[in-house]
């Protein structure tokens, strides 16, 4: 999976849309994308929006409450995964495509600037981060997406 990294601090919800998008061969901008999530500088993307605009590109998209055995099964099903987290060097929301486990880590394909290497955080530390400190509702969320012909 070929990583967009965010082109501003508050388009990870885009970054990460873009990023899935183009692992099924859908071309489009993070721009764009922001405009049909309705991403803005105040809160960056809301996960209605994040859904609501992946949607708009023609692709299945299961989202809600996850465990990580939830994440586990669709990885191995072959979806894309996308979570939202507590990002640990800000405390902010933070979007990012869960790619997969290795040990006791879950590995985190982030837009941010640290680089396109996923990133290993342990699944401890990611339970209790694996919220966005503005959205109660967004408690252990994940989305699902596949590409239904």
């Amino acid at each position: 999976m070929r990583l967009s990294h965010q082109i501003n601090d508050y388009f990870c919800g885009p970054a990460v849309i873009v990023t899935v998008l183009g692992a099924f061969g859908i071309k489009t901008t993070q721009k764009k994308v922001a405009k049909l999530a309705r991403t803005n500088k105040k809160i960056g993307t809301t996960t209605r929006g994040l859904v609501s605009a992946l949607r708009s590109f023609g692709v299945e998209v299961n989202a809600g409450r996850r465990t990580l055995g939830d994440i586990r099964r669709a990885i191995q099903d072959g979806k894309a995964v996308i979570i939202c987290y507590t990002e640990p060097h800000e405390n902010v929301g933070h979007y990012a495509v869960a790619l997969g486990f290795r040990g006791n880590n879950i590995l985190l394909l982030s837009p941010d600037e640290r680089g396109q290497a996923p990133v290993a955080m342990p699944q401890k530390e990611f339970l209790k981060r694996w919220k966005d400190p503005l959205f109660t509702h967004s408690r252990r969320w994940g989305a699902y997406v596949e590409f239904v012909k």
